[in-house]
Order: structure tokens, then C-alpha cells, then sequence
């Protein structure tokens, strides 16, 4: 689905709204993440696609933008202070944007890399506890996700298990299915303001200051998704996030001379 609405530039007021509400289904997006994606695309469930499908790494379900330009309304001041108060003009862009789709992860399993070696454990994948929340998010950098959904892919119970329990096997893969997790949205807003002063009518200086994130919006990249350590413990970083996939606040100013 998509919708967009325009208003084109009447009373010195111009905007636009563009959305977008998708869902996208494949068995694997792109090669390694070398296309741009926030997780590495390899796996070895070559063997039989159908478990490898899932939703894209480019699935984000909501996605708008909203922009707008406003020239202010001149006044009747002439000279210094007609030059000050008039020409003057704002603008905003702000994006709303859901999370991308993303898996766990547990490549590094050490007791499924000797299991599988033939068949690689590239995009290996835990299990899902007994009637578990496959998409557990809490919110939040420190815990983004519940990480006791899952065990590793050794465990076919509900707990944490160890070789020579009655729950524990190895040379198995995984049942959670890929990309069932959402990632953290994105919300930022750029806005900028502007004054033109003419000097004739085909010259004029133009000043500028934009402010990029202007509201110093956090907005987190992907958690910590692999939950256990090689031994199959859980490890206790699963869930934090760690970086942002947009700066902070940024300023710049500007001066053209435009002929």
C-alpha cells in the first residue's frame, strides 16, 4: 500500500506526506552483508530453503516521510529592517520508519561446528522454548529482547543444557525461524531555516542553517542477536545494543552568493 498527498506551493506553503505499509517474503536477501543489511546474510540451511524463508531483511512493515517548505509572509518595513524581517523561509523533513527484520544467531556454537562441519553453520539458529515468543522485544538499549525465549540449538527443552543431559543433542538445526525479530524504528526530523537577501534582481547572499536529527534522537541499531556462548551458555550481553544507525544532532551553517 501506498499513499501520498501533496500539497503544491500556495500562500508561500508547500507539503508532502509519502507511506508505505509492505511485507517482504524471500529465502534470503543479498550476498553476506555486503548489499547493506545489518546482518550477514549466509546460511547453512542450503539444504532445504524452505527453512531459510522468512521475512526479508529489507521488510520494514510502516514507512513515511513527511516534508513541508513555508516561506514567511513578508511585512511592509523597507530598508534595514525590511532586509532583516523579510525573505525568510523553513523547512522540515521527518521520517518515521519501523525496524528491519532480524534473526538470532549461533554460529558460534562449538559443539554444532563439529556436528556440522560439512554442511557449515553459517546463519545456525537457537531453539525456541516450549510454547515461546518467537519475536520477544521489551524495548530499550540495555534488554532489547527477552534472550529466556531461547536456548541453544543442543537444547530441546525449555532450559539451558549441557552435553550428557537427557535434553541434549547436537547435529540439529534450530527451530526458530529466520527473521522472525524486529528491530528497533527510526524517528528523526531535519529542519532548516533560510534567508535570502536580494541585492538585485538577479543576485542575492542566501544564509543557512540546517539542523540534521534536531531533536537528538536515539535510533538504535541491532541488538546483540546471538544469545549464547560457544559452549552453549547464555551469554550475558544478549539483547544490548551498543550503537545508532543515525548520528546525533548535527549544525551546519552556510552562506551562498547566488548570481
Amino acid at each position: 500500500l501506498t499513499l501520498n498527498v501533496l500539497r503544491r506551493l500556495s500562500a508561500g506553503l508547500q507539503l508532502q506526506f509519502a507511506y508505505s505499509y509492505s511485507k517482504a517474503i524471500d529465502e534470503g536477501s543479498g550476498m553476506g552483508n555486503s548489499e547493506g543489511f545489518l546482518q550477514n546474510q549466509g546460511s547453512a540451511y542450503y539444504w532445504d530453503k524452505a527453512m531459510s524463508r522468512g521475512r526479508a531483511s529489507f521488510d520494514i512493515r510502516n514507512n513515511s516521510v513527511t516534508n513541508l517548505t513555508y516561506d514567511l509572509p513578508r511585512t511592509s518595513l523597507t530598508g534595514i529592517a525590511g532586509a532583516l524581517a523579510n525573505g525568510w523561509q523553513v523547512s522540515g523533513i521527518l521520517s518515521l520508519a519501523d525496524g528491519p527484520a532480524f534473526s538470532m544467531d549461533e554460529e558460534g556454537n562449538s559443539a554444532q561446528r563439529r556436528a556440522m562441519t560439512r554442511r557449515g553453520t553459517g546463519g545456525l539458529r537457537p531453539n525456541l522454548i516450549p510454547g515461546g515468543n518467537n519475536n520477544p522485544v521489551l524495548g530499550g538499549p540495555d534488554l532489547y529482547y527477552d534472550p529466556t525465549q531461547f536456548v541453544s540449538s543442543t537444547c530441546t527443552g525449555a532450559r539451558v543444557c549441557r552435553s550428557g543431559d537427557p535434553d541434549y543433542r547436537d547435529g540439529y538445526f534450530g527451530n526458530v525461524g529466520r527473521n522472525t525479530l524486529t528491530g528497533p524504528g527510526l524517528a528523526t526530523f531535519d529542519f532548516s531555516l533560510l534567508k535570502n537577501l536580494n541585492l538585485t534582481e538577479t543576485k542575492r547572499f542566501q544564509f543557512r542553517a540546517e539542523f540534521f536529527n534536531l531533536f537528538n534522537h536515539s535510533n538504535f541499531a541491532l541488538p546483540d542477536f546471538n544469545p549464547f556462548l560457544g559452549s552453549g551458555a547464555r551469554d550475558s550481553q544478549a539483547g544490548r545494543i551498543t550503537s545508532t544507525t543515525t548520528t546525533a544532532r548535527q549544525i551546519q551553517f552556510a552562506l551562498k552568493f547566488i548570481f
